[in-house]
C-alpha cells in the first residue's frame, strides 16, 4: 500500500483532543478566530522511526512524507534519498501553496502572501497542494485563488496537480478539477476529527475523478493505512450509500496512490517490470478484498519492499532472510519479525525509549484513534436516528438526499446544498455532474496597443475575452467601444465550445491614449483599455526589472527591458552596460523586436560582494537603471528569533535561523554554536546538516527542546536536552560558524557584550555586531527575542533585536 499523504515526524505525538471542531486549518494551527490552537509534537529521528515502523506494519511500503523521514524503512516518494534505491523522479509537496503559512485567512480576494505560479510547477512529476482544508468560505477560497477563478489568481489546476484535503470544495470546484484531470488525496478520519465532515467525494468520482488515501498525521488522522482505509470503508457504507465498490477503495491506497505520485510506472500493483513492494494478508476468514479493508494489525503477514522482507510472521521471515537483523515482536498474540537493525542499525529496543509514545498497533481496534464519525456541536452527530437516517441533522422528510450525509453547509448558505435547484443535493445528483454555466471572468490584458490605420488587426499584447469555465456550446460576448471614432470593435465575439476565452480583433482609426473596451455577458460587464498609436508614433520611455536584486556569486539573473509602447519597425537596439565592468558579464545590448514591448538577457555575477548597477540606453530615451547586490550565499543565513528564558523551567527553548537569500544555502560546515559570556568558550555547538543538507530560500531552521512546535515547513533540530540548553545571559551569546571558511556568518550577544568569543578549534570572534542588543528574553512572561521586522539584519544589533510577546518558531516574526 501507498500512504499518499503522511507527516512522519510527529509518530511519537498523540491524538488531539477532537470535541472542538474547527471551519479551517489555521483555526487550529494558530487558534484563529477564537478557535483553540492545537499543540503539536515533533519527532526525534527515533520518533520518525516509530512512524515509519508503524506504517509498515499496518502494510504501507512507500508514503509522500515531505522533510521528515529516515531512509532504510518505508519509502519516502517526494525525496530522491528517501526511495532507498530505486532511480526515480519524486513528487512535491507544497503544504501552502499560497504562502500562508502566517495564518492569513481570506474569503474573497486572492492578496495571499505568495500564491505559486503554474510556471513554478508545470514541470513536476507530481504536485500535491494542501487545498480547502476545512469547511468555510476561507478553505473554498483557497481552491478559487489556484484556478484562476478568484480576483488576483494563478490557475495551477491541471495535471501534475493534485489536491491534498478537499474538504471545503464546492460541487463547481470538484467538477471543475475533475474535468482538468486533477486528482485528490483524501484524507477523511483528519478531516472529520478536525471539521466535523469531509469532502463530498461521491461528486468527485461521479465527475470522474482519481481518489487515492493519505493519514495525513497520527494528531487527527489514522494511525496506519489499514485504519485510513476502515474509516474510508465507514464513510462509504454509513454515509455514501456504499458508492464505491472494495475494489475501488483497496484501489485508492494502491494503484491510484501510485499515479497520484507519479509512481504508478514502477509501483501500485503486480505486473511485470514493477518493484516488488508487496504485502500478503490472512484472508482465513475475510476473503477478497475484505480481507485488506476489515484486516488488523495481526493480518500483516508479510512486508516486502523490493522483494525484501521488511516485516512479518516470524516463521515466514526468517525461512527468507537471516533472523539476525530482526526482531521478534509480539503483536496481538502473533509471534511476528521486525527487521530494523538489518534497515536502521538499531534493535526495537532502541528506537523508542518516550513514555507514553503513541503505540505501533493496537488490539483492541485502536480505541484511541481520532474519530471517523461526523459531527459538529449542535449541528449533527453522524448517528442514524429513526427519522434522521444518515444523522446529518436533517429529517429525512426535508433531506434533499437521505441516503447520503450532507448538513447544512457555510458553503451553500446554511442549507443543504443543490447546485441545479432542482431538490436533489449534489452529493446524490447524477444530473449535477456537468460543470456549472460559465461566467464572465475577464477582458485583458488592463492596457493593450493597436496603431491606427490597423484593420481587423490583433493587439499587442492580444485583446482577450475570458470566461471561468469551458464554454459549453458557442457563447456570444457582446463588445463597445467608448470612442469609435478613435477604436472600433466588433459587436460580438463568439467563445467556441470547450474553450475558455477568445480574441478580439480591433480597428485602429485615430491616435488616442486610452479608449475603453467593454464585454457584456448575461448582465455582467468587465473592461479593460487599448491605446491607439499615431503611425509614426515611437517609444518614449525604457524601464529594466527587476529594479533591485540579490544574487548569489557566480550565478545568473534574467534581466527584462520593457519599453512604454511596442517597438518600432526593424526593433529596438538596447544597449547594457555596468558601473563596475569586473563585477560580472552581460550581452552588450539586446533588440526588442518589431511589435513588441519587451526583451531578456541574462546578467552573470562575478566572485566579489559588491552592489553593481546596470544601464540600459535606446536612442535618445533616459537611462533605465537596475542595482544587483552581490553576495555570499552562506552569508544569507541570520538568526532570526531566540527564546531562551521562559517563566519557570526553560523547556521550550528555541533559536530560529532564516535564510533571507535567494538561493539554496548548504548547511554542510556549518554550526550552530552557543557560548558560555563568563569564560567566552563555546559550551555547545550543533552542526546545522543534521537537519538535512540545504535550506531553501525563506526557509526557516529551528533548533529547539523536544516539545517546541515549530511550522510544518521549517527544518528542525532537537537539542540534546529536554530543558535549559540555552544559557540565560548576563551576557551570553549565539553564533553560526563556517567551520570551512573559519568564519562567523551571523551572530547574537544577548544581555551584554561578548566580544572574544573563543570558538574551539576554529578562532576568536566577537559576537556583537554593531552596538549590543538592549533587548532581552523574559522568565516572566511568556516571549521571545526577535528581528525586527523578520529577516532585517543591519549590522546593529540594538536596531535589530526586539522582544515580543508572541514566539513563532519556524515562521514570521510577530513583534
Amino acid at each position: 500500500m501507498i500512504n499518499a499523504k503522511i507527516y512522519t515526524g510527529y509518530g511519537l505525538g498523540a491524538p488531539f483532543d477532537n470535541t472542538e471542531k474547527y471551519e479551517q486549518r489555521h483555526d487550529w494551527r494558530i487558534g484563529a478566530r477564537g478557535h483553540t490552537k492545537l499543540t503539536s509534537v515533533t519527532s526525534s529521528t527515533s520518533g520518525t522511526i516509530w512512524e515509519e515502523i508503524r506504517q509498515v506494519m499496518g502494510g504501507a511500503t512507500s508514503g509522500v512524507t515531505g522533510i521528515n523521514f529516515v531512509s532504510g524503512f518505508m519509502r519516502n516518494l517526494s525525496s530522491s534519498l528517501g526511495l532507498d534505491g530505486l532511480v526515480h523522479n519524486t513528487a512535491d509537496i507544497y503544504s501552502f501553496p499560497l504562502g500562508d503559512s502566517d495564518g492569513t485567512q481570506l474569503s474573497s480576494t486572492c492578496a495571499y502572501p505568495g500564491i505559486i505560479t503554474w510556471e513554478s510547477i508545470s514541470g513536476n512529476q507530481s504536485s500535491l497542494l494542501s487545498v480547502a482544508e476545512g469547511i468555510d468560505e476561507v478553505a473554498e477560497n483557497e481552491f478559487a485563488c489556484l484556478s484562476g477563478l478568484g480576483i488576483g489568481s494563478e490557475d495551477v489546476m491541471k495535471v501534475p496537480t493534485r489536491i491534498v484535503g478537499g474538504a471545503g470544495l464546492t460541487l463547481a470546484d470538484i467538477n471543475l478539477a475533475a474535468s482538468r484531470n486533477v486528482e485528490m488525496v483524501w484524507t477523511p478520519r483528519s478531516d472529520t476529527s478536525l471539521y466535523g465532515n469531509t469532502a463530498i467525494i461521491p461528486a468527485f468520482k461521479r465527475a470522474g475523478g482519481k481518489i487515492s488515501l493519505g493519514t495525513y498525521w497520527v494528531h487527527s488522522g489514522s494511525p496506519n493505512m489499514l485504519r485510513e482505509l476502515s474509516c474510508a470503508d465507514q464513510w462509504n457504507s454509513a454515509w455514501n450509500s456504499n458508492i464505491f465498490t472494495d475494489n475501488e477503495l483497496v484501489n485508492m491506497a494502491t494503484i491510484n496512490a501510485a499515479t497520484s505520485t507519479g509512481f504508478d510506472d514502477v509501483m501500485g500493483s503486480i505486473e511485470i517490470g514493477k518493484v516488488a513492494d508487496l504485502v500478503i494478508w490472512n484472508a482465513s476468514v475475510n476473503k477478497g478484498y475484505r480481507a485488506i479493508i476489515d484486516a488488523a494489525n495481526e493480518d500483516v503477514v508479510l512486508v516486502l519492499k523490493g522483494g525484501v522482507p521488511l516485516y512479518g510472521d516470524q516463521t515466514l521471515v526468517e525461512t527468507l532472510v537471516p533472523s539476525d537483523g530482526c526482531d521478534t515482536l509480539d503483536v496481538c498474540g502473533t509471534s511476528k519479525s521486525i527487521c530494523t537493525l538489518r534497515e536502521f542499525g538499531m534493535t526495537m529496543a532502541q528506537i523508542n525509549t518516550t513514555p507514553g509514545a503513541y503505540p505501533l498497533f493496537s488490539c483492541d481496534n485502536w480505541t484511541t484513534e481520532p474519530t471517523c464519525t461526523p459531527s459538529r456541536p449542535n449541528e449533527y452527530t453522524g448517528l442514524p436516528t429513526g427519522t434522521d437516517l444518515d444523522g446529518d441533522g436533517v429529517e429525512d422528510v426535508s433531506d434533499n438526499c437521505p441516503g447520503m450525509f450532507n448538513p447544512p453547509m457555510p458553503l451553500s448558505g446554511g442549507v443543504q446544498a443543490d447546485t441545479n435547484g432542482n431538490g436533489i443535493g449534489d452529493i446524490c445528483d447524477s444530473g449535477d455532474t456537468s460543470l456549472p454555466a460559465p461566467v464572465l471572468l475577464s477582458i485583458t490584458p488592463s492596457l493593450a496597443f493597436i496603431t491606427e490605420g490597423q484593420v481587423n488587426a490583433t493587439t499587442t499584447p492580444s485583446l482577450e475575452v475570458n470566461l471561468t469555465l469551458p464554454a459549453k456550446t458557442d457563447t456570444q460576448v457582446s463588445l463597445s467601444s467608448g470612442n469609435p471614432s478613435s477604436l472600433t470593435v466588433p459587436t460580438f465575439v463568439t467563445v467556441l465550445t470547450g474553450s475558455a476565452s477568445v480574441n478580439v480583433p480591433v480597428t485602429g482609426v485615430a491616435q488616442n491614449l486610452s479608449v475603453d473596451v467593454t464585454a457584456t455577458l448575461n448582465s455582467i460587464s468587465r473592461s479593460t483599455s487599448v491605446r491607439v498609436l499615431g503611425a509614426s508614433e515611437l517609444p518614449q520611455a525604457i524601464s529594466m526589472t527587476p529594479v533591485n536584486a540579490t544574487i548569489s556569486f557566480s550565478n545568473s539573473l534574467e534581466m527584462t527591458v520593457s519599453l512604454d509602447i511596442p517597438s518600432p519597425a526593424g526593433g529596438a537596439v538596447v544597449n547594457l552596460s555596468l558601473d563596475q565592468p569586473t563585477a560580472g558579464t552581460l550581452p552588450p545590448s539586446v533588440i526588442v523586436p518589431e511589435g513588441e514591448m519587451q526583451s531578456t538577457f541574462n546578467f552573470t555575477s562575478g566572485s566579489t560582494a559588491t552592489t553593481v548597477t546596470i544601464y540600459a540606453a535606446w536612442g535618445a530615451e533616459p537611462l533605465a537603471s537596475s542595482t544587483i547586490n552581490i553576495v555570499d550565499a552562506s552569508h544569507n543565513l541570520v538568526i532570526n528569533e531566540i527564546d531562551y528564558d521562559q517563566p519557570g523551567t526553560d523547556s521550550n527553548e528555541f533559536i530560529e535561523i532564516l535564510n533571507t537569500g535567494p538561493d539554496n544555502v548548504d548547511l554542510a560546515n556549518l554550526e550552530l554554536v552557543l557560548i558560555n559570556g563568563a569564560t567566552e568558550v563555546d559550551y555547545m555547538r550543533i552542526p546545522l546538516d543534521t537537519a538535512g543538507n540545504t535550506l531553501s530560500p525563506g526557509q526557516y531552521l529551528v533548533v529547539g527542546s523536544p516539545t517546541v512546535v515549530p511550522d510544518q515547513s521549517a527544518l528542525f533540530i532537537e537539542f540534546p536536552l529536554t530543558s535549559n540548553n540555552i544559557q540565560n545571559g548576563g551576557p551570553d551569546a549565539v553564533g553560526i560558524i563556517d567551520n570551512s571558511a573559519l568564519e562567523l556568518l551571523d551572530a547574537l550577544s544577548y544581555e551584554g557584550s561578548v566580544m572574544n568569543g573563543n570558538v574551539t578549534g576554529i578562532g576568536t570572534f566577537n559576537f556583537v555586531e554593531g552596538t549590543a542588543a538592549t533587548a532581552a528574553d523574559s522568565g516572566d512572561v511568556e516571549g521571545s527575542l526577535v528581528r525586527s521586522p523578520n529577516g532585517s539584519d543591519i549590522d546593529d544589533a540594538d536596531t535589530d533585536w526586539a522582544f515580543t510577546s508572541t514566539p513563532t518558531p519556524g515562521s514570521a516574526n510577530i513583534y
